[in-house]
């Protein structure tokens, strides 16, 4: 029964106010410039952007047209505080990770809910994913809004996996050894190498899932550095690396700049090696 409500009060919440979509992202490719610069290591990166639009009108702007998936509510259960407010509590599975969750409503006004608190309690997630979600955790649960709360968990899970599977197929390939990022913003480091000699590394990529507060949503984003014996292939395949920095980056983008990537290296290393 609990499940169910749960179940309820996030499609009530979504309905109310989802998280931010196609128009709203559309918005942000115009207003945003992407940047690139060059060193002795070459460094591409996502800049922050500055959207003119706040929290309030993002909420106005957008439509009910992003649908949680891959969420399961576990062992709902709910408590009466006082009055009309209950405090929900249950596991939360996704594919990527799991959490206990704490919601605490005030149902005074049903259908209309308050959210008055959500906390959560992470368990066996690994420190370089906590680094990524820490803080937009922390700022949605501040925020104290359950549609923009479930949104991320739901995004973040798909993106993870998406993640994962793509360097599990390089790594299956010998194209890169990777390694968790247990610093700054966490995710994942991965060292792009020759696979005629191993040892040679091309570039040193930092992929992490970064969460932007002015929208509300979370991005894959990559900081690229070439090593000293990579100038010469970024030299020659700079504007496929700039790829990697642009935003709003679909399932289907990321599987074909990748494998183009990997077509890249062949195809310097038959020259070149």
């Amino acid at each position: 029964m609990e499940n169910a409500e749960l179940e309820r009060i996030k499609v009530k919440l979504l309905k109310e106010t989802s998280a931010l979509v196609k128009e709203l992202k559309e918005q942000e490719s115009v207003e945003r410039q992407e940047s690139s610069s060059f060193a002795q290591n070459t460094f591409f990166a996502k800049e922050d952007y500055v959207n003119k639009y706040s929290l309030e009108e993002n909420n106005k702007l957008c439509d009910f047209s992003h649908h949680l998936t891959g969420i399961m509510f576990k062992d709902a259960k709910k408590d009466w505080i006082n009055d009309k407010i209950y405090k929900y509590t249950a596991n939360v599975v996704t594919k990527a990770i799991s959490f206990y969750l704490e919601l605490t409503m005030d149902l005074k006004d049903d259908p209309d809910f308050e959210v008055i608190d959500i906390t959560c309690h992470f368990m066996d997630v690994p420190p370089c994913f906590m680094l990524e979600m820490t803080p937009w955790v922390q700022f949605l649960a501040k925020l104290k809004n359950f549609s923009f709360f479930m949104s991320a968990i739901s995004d973040y899970s798909q993106y993870n996996v998406l993640r994962n599977k793509i360097i599990n197929s390089l790594r299956s390939n010998n194209y890169i050894n990777f390694y968790d990022h247990e610093e700054e913003n966490g995710g994942i480091l991965l060292d792009l190498k020759s696979r005629r000699n191993p040892d040679q590394i091309y570039l040193k990529y930092q992929w992490s899932l970064k969460f932007f507060e002015k929208t509300c949503h979370i991005e894959h984003y990559f900081t690229i550095n070439a090593t000293e014996f990579g100038m010469e292939f970024v030299e020659a395949n700079t504007s496929l690396l700039k790829q990697f920095c642009k935003l709003n980056l679909k399932k289907k983008d990321l599987i074909e700049l990748w494998a183009q990537l990997c077509s890249a290296i062949d195809a310097y290393e038959d020259k070149n090696i």
